[in-house]
């Protein structure tokens, strides 16, 4: 992984994030939040801005902490949530996709993978249990953040042997790298960072 690549998480069930929105969030930020309806959905897209602004800051980069809109269509910023939880991930200099899964959730795990692989041959690896999904379907979500479109199944890392490659894939996308690496949090979250940069 491009070590240029930061990484933060916090919770909505934390006393903190409060003080982080009251911190960090903009007039802009507020604006913004106020098309979605949930309110849950409004404090995790007010925790994701806070948590870039507050890294905007640190990395000395204090008039854009302040004062600049949060552009999620950005190269180099990606923010995955799941109830409670929300991730980011910032790169100023490759595109980066991140994702984050409650691997508690019970899912119908062969009917989300063949989705994915639209009538393609799905590999049993791909769903045979709720580990080796999630870490398919986290991996496959950040790709697609990175790439910005939804790369081919059977091209990026979803052979079905793919999980032989342990915790970091590199994939070779039409004239670009794509590595994903998968971690993992307090149980019951695993998420990853996918990083898109040219050979």
């Amino acid at each position: 992984m491009d070590m240029d690549t930061y990484t933060a998480f916090a919770s909505l069930k934390s006393s903190e994030w409060r003080a982080l929105s009251q911190r960090w969030n903009t007039d802009d930020d507020h604006t913004y939040v106020r098309r979605f309806q949930a309110r849950n959905r409004q404090n995790q897209s007010l925790l994701a801005r806070a948590l870039i602004r507050r890294h905007w800051y640190s990395a000395g980069k204090a008039d854009d902490a302040l004062h600049k809109p949060i552009d999620l269509q950005s190269p180099g910023l990606s923010i995955a949530h799941r109830k409670d939880t929300v991730g980011i991930a910032v790169n100023d200099h490759v595109l980066v996709g991140i994702d984050v899964e409650d691997t508690a959730q019970d899912r119908n795990f062969k009917a989300l993978a063949e989705s994915i692989f639209s009538g393609q041959s799905t590999p049993l690896s791909v769903y045979a249990d709720a580990a080796q999904f999630y870490k398919f379907w986290t991996g496959w979500e950040a790709s697609i953040k990175a790439c910005r479109h939804k790369p081919d199944a059977q091209d990026a890392l979803l052979a079905s042997d793919f999980w032989r490659f342990g915790d970091t894939v590199k994939v070779i996308l039409a004239g670009s790298i794509l590595s994903i690496t998968w971690h993992t949090m307090e149980p019951p979250y695993l998420w990853a960072i996918a990083e898109l940069r040219d050979l």
